[in-house]
């Protein structure tokens, strides 16, 4: 009987983020939701992945992981003050970055980041966008499309109000 319910769940999480419902996958956190992303994307030596120093440790771990049995570099942008933009995250990226994975609003500074603008650079430069928007959606507009993000992961916990333990991808 659970069927309808998650059918219509996805629905209105879809229309949330601008997204197809048939791409929404239930999670039990952003964590987890990374985790799956890093763990399953093709890197290997030779290939990078750019995030930032400002990432919660639950969203960057899975990537250390990655990492570490993969053998990728990972490449963490310091941010200043704070704040990151498209600019210096472009800076880390090269022909064999294959990921830039940050968060839409930082955790610890409440920073913004400007997501179409990184999303537009990305997919100009074939660079899968990946963003955890567990500080975002619910609170300011996503639309996964226009912003040309390819993979979000959101806890509901936070601005969506939900229980521990339940997600989306």
């Amino acid at each position: 009987g659970y069927e309808p319910q998650r059918q219509r769940t996805r629905q209105k999480l879809a229309q949330l983020i601008c997204a197809d419902a048939a791409n929404i996958a239930f999670t039990a956190s952003t964590a987890e939701g990374l985790a799956i992303l890093a763990a399953g994307y093709p890197l290997g030596p030779g290939d990078n992945v750019v995030t930032t120093d400002l990432e919660n440790p639950a969203g960057l771990l899975p990537w250390i992981n990655a990492r570490d049995n993969r053998g990728f570099e990972l490449r963490i942008v310091r941010t200043q003050n704070g704040c990151v933009s498209a600019d210096e995250l472009m800076r880390a990226a090269d022909r064999n970055t294959k990921i830039l994975c940050l968060s839409a609003v930082q955790y610890g500074t409440g920073f913004l980041s400007d997501l179409a603008e990184i999303g537009r650079r990305c997919r100009s430069r074939g660079i899968l966008f990946a963003v955890d928007a567990i500080q975002a959606v619910g609170r300011i507009p996503i639309d996964v499309e226009s912003m040309d993000i390819d993979y979000l992961s959101c806890g509901g916990f936070k601005a969506l109000a939900a229980s521990f333990g339940v997600g989306f991808v």
